[in-house]
């Protein structure tokens, strides 16, 4: 229990119905009316999970279980809801029940593989996955988790080929994989030289983050950047941001974060010379003098040292840091195939990972500057930090240590 699941993982939440055509779907001892009391049970669990009322689902699901113990759907439903509650250890149990009593249940091998990434048993989840994948290739959460599978084993460039190749038979003969983004790792000094201006950029999307977070965020930039900045919002509601910030609107049609894409274009963001994106859930705690003097082409935070990540050498997008111009592509290719890449993977670090190679990492570049949270700051804040990033729970407003109240303001 408490277990929060791996980012840039899904599971396939709708209830699966009495499925009997795709297999062996109940025990042939039961009398008729001992099934329709335990599809009942199973139609009303169906019912309350979809109105995420998932401890009475769940109460549902164990009576028709109880009655029909060979029912694979009420198996399935009973997992989902206990994995919705964070027992995953039963929800492995009742998974893999499901596709024991009906193997082709696709959705329950999706869900499955979730589980198997949360207990790092990380083959199984991959298999799960190319086993959901084979009875339903249309479904998005599979590959999704896939690519989190493939990662974690430290096969990002086959999960990146999966992916490409997925978009290649969707978009069909015309499509192209386009050219990856080389960064200059040689030749280009990465700090110390001199920036006389710095756009700051942070996207609000949605409602999970309110005004203060973008207010606040300002604000610390403010107390800890002594270069002349402009700081900009990119977001679809302005309401109740502080006078100075400067609004800009995001791309329309896309949600979550895929909206940071539109950064790297000159033409949307309208941004030019040195730019530095962070997220919102950051607490600013120090200079950022040192920070934006950053020189090279491209630097983004790496996963390594963050507790919400499980895959090592990949790319974190809560900080990023640029010259404007550089790495349009990342927008253009997302733009012209946005909605056949979104539905193979939800990430837009994964994109980032597609599309560029050889960035440089914050952390490398800026030792001991920008951390996480869970890994570095439960207890104190270290001396040499100057951003906090808040990736996962907690986050900076529910205050999960004493120092954020002095920064975070």
């Amino acid at each position: 229990r408490g277990m929060s699941m791996p980012l840039g993982s899904d599971l396939c939440a709708a209830p699966v119905e009495d499925c009997a055509e795709n297999g062996t779907e109940s025990s042939s001892l039961l009398s008729k009316e001992q099934r329709r009391k335990s599809r009942l049970h199973n139609q009303f669990g169906s019912f309350l999970q979809r109105a995420s009322q998932f401890e009475k689902a769940i109460d549902h699901f164990r009576k028709a279980l109880f009655i029909d113990p060979e029912f694979a759907a009420a198996h399935h439903n009973l997992a989902t809801c206990l994995a919705k509650v964070r027992n995953v250890d039963d929800a492995i149990s009742h998974f893999e029940q499901a596709v024991c009593l009906n193997p082709k249940l696709a959705d329950s091998y999706t869900n499955l593989a979730v589980m198997y990434l949360l207990k790092d048993r990380i083959e199984l989840a991959k298999d799960c996955c190319l086993k959901a994948i084979e009875l339903d290739p249309n479904g998005c959460e599979a590959h999704f988790n896939l690519n989190n599978a493939l990662r974690q084993l430290g096969r990002k460039e086959e999960a990146i080929d999966h992916v490409w190749n997925q978009v290649a038979k969707l978009a069909g003969t015309t499509f192209t994989r386009p050219q990856v983004i080389q960064c200059n790792k040689e030749g280009t000094p990465k700090h110390g030289g001199t920036v006389e201006h710095i756009s700051v950029v942070c996207v609000k999307w949605g409602t999970k983050y309110g005004p203060e977070y973008v207010n606040k965020l300002y604000r610390g930039v403010c107390k800890h950047l002594s270069l002349p900045f402009t700081f900009y919002c990119y977001t679809e509601d302005p309401t109740g941001l502080d006078d100075p910030i400067n609004i800009r609107s995001l791309v329309s049609g896309w949600t979550g974060w895929w909206g940071k894409a539109s950064l790297f274009s000159t033409e949307k963001s309208q941004l030019s010379g040195r730019v530095m994106y962070i997220d919102l859930d950051t607490v600013i705690t120090g200079s950022l003098d040192d920070i934006v003097q950053y020189q090279g082409q491209l630097a983004i935070l790496g996963t390594d040292n963050f507790a919400c990540e499980t895959a090592r050498g990949g790319y974190n997008s809560s900080v990023l840091l640029w010259e404007a111009g550089f790495a349009e592509s990342i927008f253009d290719v997302l733009q012209s195939s946005f909605s056949h890449i979104s539905r193979f993977i939800v990430r837009y670090d994964h994109w980032l990972e597609m599309m560029v190679q050889d960035a440089d990492i914050v952390q490398d570049v800026f030792p001991g500057q920008v951390v996480e949270y869970k890994h570095d700051c439960t207890d104190n804040l270290p001396p040499s930090a100057r951003i906090v990033c808040f990736p996962r729970d907690p986050k900076p407003h529910e205050h999960p240590s004493e120092w954020i109240r002095h920064h975070w303001i």
